[in-house]
């Protein structure tokens, strides 16, 4: 056994090359164990790896790497072990070897993407082809070793897009690895510019699947932002009689694209083959030109005369079935079927709302009832806890809570965009006679909050509103109603409107018009809004304005990452601590969901979350207990107690803290908010940032923002339902109607069931009467727990549950959800994504449908009316 290295060290000062290789073969073999003896005579080994004349180099710099490798020299043992050639074995696995693998595709990594993000001008520095070699070798490896996603990762980091596409090809799952790719791409790219390089690859893999996936291309295209290759994808499926296809294609974009992107593909749609007239409401109606009239007619007068009547008739066909896209791109049927799902699934429990209205007693808790109503009815349209039994209860609003309880009904009737100006009328501007400036100007709001991100007509009619109030309270309303129905068309003439009402300096309308210029210009990173923006709010004097614009500047940086750096940096160094404030929001908006969000997912597990915020609901200060209460319903939405045990304690926690009449009024602010919150939209949405094919929802972002500024000003609070997203399965047959069909659950149906609805209390019986039945009455309570005890036993809960068109499915329950065997319809994509899937129908026999529900929700039956007294007779006994 070996003590000592010192015998062969001292080989190394022989003249005899054989005996220094002789003396190399026997150091790499004992390096692991007397490294700290060889490190001392390691400026030898170099001496050898030097020499050119020595045959043995690459051995040398082997013993040299793995000696620097010992000493944590990481940077000088992989320089030697890049020397050591193929004597350096990726394939060995040792900790050496993994270690200087890791390095080496680091130092690699870093200077690829140095010399990607160069100009294009500036010449490339030339990169060590054995670097690269090695990196190729554990390539190789990876396909070796079938580990395809570790293949991809190190391509996407390493920019070896040849690599990347080789991997795809190579692997035994195509499709499999195109999706994890795609998810890679979309949820923890950064850089732009690869990130599109990406894209481009995948959009060609995808293109040439023997059955090519056109909805992932699609999605695909929409990080690419060409609306040009959409469109042309939707025509080849018409022409190929694929039409549920492309119907499925245009659900998913109206989810998933921006207004811009959208209003492109319509136009598109429109100039193909003969005009088709614009969907009422439809999106961005006032930024997508129309073709001229006249000259399409004529077109269309000289096809009639060339052509059979049966040739007129089938090209009438692809112009339906455009005219069916352009009405599911522009957005009306997604809204509708969501309306309906949240009328036909509303359960809402109204004792929690009469509780806490019967508990409070100041008009702050009162606004807040009223905004908790909204959140507990949202899309639902059922106002019937303000129509019924309520009114002399909401007749104490007054001022601006008249104002937050008027624009209240645009939350409960969010998306019921037909009926939207007849239901508002009461509230609106009229000519006639003046009403109430505080509920003229909520209903104007309203009506934006109706129509959020999806304005059409109602932009002209809020436009014209604005134009001609003469109060500073209606032009609040009008500014923010204006602004919602807008958002995010950067169309000019609003932007003007807006622009003026700003600088006439009045506090309560440039408040709304400097957040409603944010709104209309979401992600335009237009140079002319900020200038003026940023200029008006370091020249005013309101601090109203002040606080409307820094959010409103913020806004108009959404989702441009680097682009808005030189904004963030300028706004970070002003003088004034609000604009300070804008440049942070302005960080948050501009890089909203380019980071790892797997990552801060597992990070801030809900478990974990609501672990942190426990505490903070007894904290001393009231305004933190407040922010934990409103937090933990943000978070604990939608869960049961199977899913989250502390639902129902923290539950309990709100009710305590409403009914506590010792207790602080904004900790009761923050726990009827939180009450709304946990039950929103008919206990049928959740809160989600991102849309079901994983891309950033710019609702969503824009609402919880704003929604966070209700600390300054209330009416804001109703931002939030810009933020609800209905968890609902909708199936679509090829007449996009609804048929009855089922899915089944693989899971207890326990575990995502609704919360049970509170009981109502009994009417209080007489004293002596309860003091007689009460022994009797515990005593068959008790057989009856016994009996129901005994029955639970005998029947267990069945392991799964059918559930109906269209169907209440959280996200989680979606990984558990599938069709029976025995189902007519085939889902076009998998069910897991949930939301209106397209369904193929494979039998021949007649469709049922499901019936629509008409809105405004539940009625109350009216009391039957008794029958009317006979008329007066004489009675006369025989």
């Amino acid at each position: 056994m070996i003590t000592s290295a010192a015998g062969i060290i001292s080989l190394l000062d022989e003249e005899e090359p054989q005996l220094k290789e002789f003396a190399l073969h026997k150091l790499n073999s004992i390096v692991n164990d007397f490294w700290a003896e060889i490190s001392g005579s390691v400026d030898k080994i170099e001496v050898l790896y030097e020499d050119e004349t020595f045959r043995s180099r690459a051995f040398a710099a082997l013993v040299a790497s793995k000696v620097f490798y010992h000493l944590g020299a990481f940077d000088e043992s992989l320089n030697y072990a890049l020397g050591a050639g193929d004597l350096f074995n990726v394939t060995d696995d040792t900790e050496y070897v993994e270690t200087i693998i890791a390095k080496c595709i680091d130092h690699y990594t870093k200077q690829r993407v140095e010399n990607a993000e160069l100009p294009e001008d500036e010449e490339k520095k030339s990169i060590d082809p054995r670097l690269e070699g090695i990196v190729n070798k554990m390539f190789l490896r990876c396909l070796g070793d079938h580990k395809y996603k570790q293949a991809i990762g190190i391509a996407l980091e390493t920019r070896r897009l040849d690599i990347f596409e080789k991997t795809i090809l190579e692997s035994n799952d195509v499709s499999g690895l195109l999706a994890y790719s795609l998810k890679v791409c979309m949820s923890l790219m950064q850089n732009k510019k690869f990130r599109n390089e990406v894209l481009r690859v995948l959009v060609k893999l995808y293109m040439n699947l023997e059955k090519p996936d056109f909805i992932n291309v699609c999605q695909c295209l929409i990080f690419l932002d060409d609306p040009q290759a959409v469109s042309d994808i939707l025509e080849k499926l018409v022409k190929e009689d694929n039409l549920l296809m492309a119907y499925q294609i245009c659900f998913d974009l109206y989810e998933s694209a921006s207004q811009q992107f959208l209003s492109s593909v319509i136009q598109n749609l429109r100039t193909v083959g003969t005009p088709i007239p614009a969907v009422p409401g439809s999106t961005n109606t006032g930024t997508v030109p129309i073709a001229d009239k006249d000259s399409d007619a004529m077109e269309t007068d000289d096809k009639a005369s060339s052509s059979p009547a049966g040739k007129a008739a089938d090209s009438d066909e692809p112009k339906d079935q455009n005219a069916k896209m352009i009405k599911i791109l522009s957005g009306e049927m997604a809204i509708e079927f969501h309306l309906q799902f949240l009328i036909r699934n509303n359960n809402t429990d109204l004792m929690i709302l009469k509780n806490t209205k019967d508990a409070v007693r100041n008009s702050v808790c009162h606004t807040a009832t009223v905004i908790a109503n909204s959140f507990m009815h949202t899309g639902t349209t059922s106002d019937q806890f303000l129509r019924y039994k309520n009114l002399e209860w909401l007749a104490r609003a007054t001022n601006w809570a008249k104002f937050t309880a008027t624009a209240s009904l645009g939350v409960i009737h969010k998306g019921h965009e037909k009926e939207a100006l007849q239901l508002m009328a009461t509230y609106l501007p009229k000519d006639t006679s003046p009403g109430s400036a505080y509920q003229e100007g909520g209903g104007l709001y309203a009506l934006g909050l109706i129509h959020a991100n999806h304005g059409g007509d109602i932009i002209d009619y809020l436009l014209s509103q604005l134009k001609n109030a003469s109060n500073d309270i209606v032009r609040h309303g009008g500014g923010l109603g204006l602004g919602l129905a807008a958002l995010g068309t950067a169309r000019q003439d609003v932007y003007d409107l807006l622009k003026s009402n700003l600088y006439q300096d009045d506090a309560v309308t440039g408040e709304a018009a400097g957040l409603a210029l944010g709104l209309v210009m979401l992600g335009s990173k237009s140079a002319q809004a900020i200038e003026d923006m940023v200029g008006y709010a370091q020249e005013t004097q309101h601090e109203k304005i002040l606080r409307g614009l820094a959010v409103g500047i913020a806004m108009v940086m959404y989702g441009r990452m680097e682009e808005a750096d030189t904004l963030i940096e300028s706004l970070c160094r002003d003088k004034d601590p609000i604009l300070r404030r804008s440049g942070m929001y302005t960080v948050g908006m501009a890089y909203c969901g380019s980071g790892n969000n797997k990552a801060i997912r597992r990070l801030l597990h809900v478990a974990e979350a609501i672990n942190l915020l426990e505490p903070m609901t007894n904290d001393p200060v009231n305004y933190v207990r407040q922010g934990a209460l409103i937090s933990s319903a943000l978070i604990m939405i939608q869960q049961t107690e199977v899913t989250c045990p502390k639902v129902n304690q923290f539950r309990q926690l709100y009710s305590k803290v409403i009914n506590d009449k010792h207790d602080d009024v904004m900790a009761k602010f923050g726990a009827i908010l939180a009450q709304g919150i946990l039950d929103a939209g008919g206990r049928n949405v959740t809160i989600s940032l991102q849309s079901r094919t994983g891309h950033t929802h710019m609702p969503s972002v824009v609402g919880l923002l704003v929604f966070t500024q209700f600390w300054f000003w209330f009416p804001l609070s109703h931002f939030l339902s810009l933020a609800f997203t209905p968890t609902a399965i909708i199936g679509l047959n090829k007449d996009l109607k609804m048929p009855k069909v089922q899915y089944r659950s693989n899971c207890k149906p326990s575990t995502f069931a609704y919360p049970p609805a509170l009981e109502v209390p009994k009417e209080k019986e007489k004293e002596k009467v309860r003091a007689e039945k009460e022994k009797k009455d515990e005593e068959k309570e008790k057989e009856k727990e016994k009996e129901k005890e005994k029955e639970k036993k005998k029947e267990p809960e069945p392991n799964f549950q059918l559930m109906e068109n269209p169907a209440r499915v959280m996200p989680a329950q979606l990984k558990v959800l599938n069709m029976p065997e025995t189902c007519r319809y085939q889902p076009f994509k998998p069910l897991h994504t949930g939301g209106i899937i397209i369904m193929k129908d494979t039998s021949e026999e007649e469709e049922e449908l499901v019936e629509p529900v008409s809105a405004h929700g539940p009625k109350i039956e009216e009391e039957e009316q008794e029958p009317e007294a006979p008329e007066s007779f004489e009675y006369v006994d025989e």
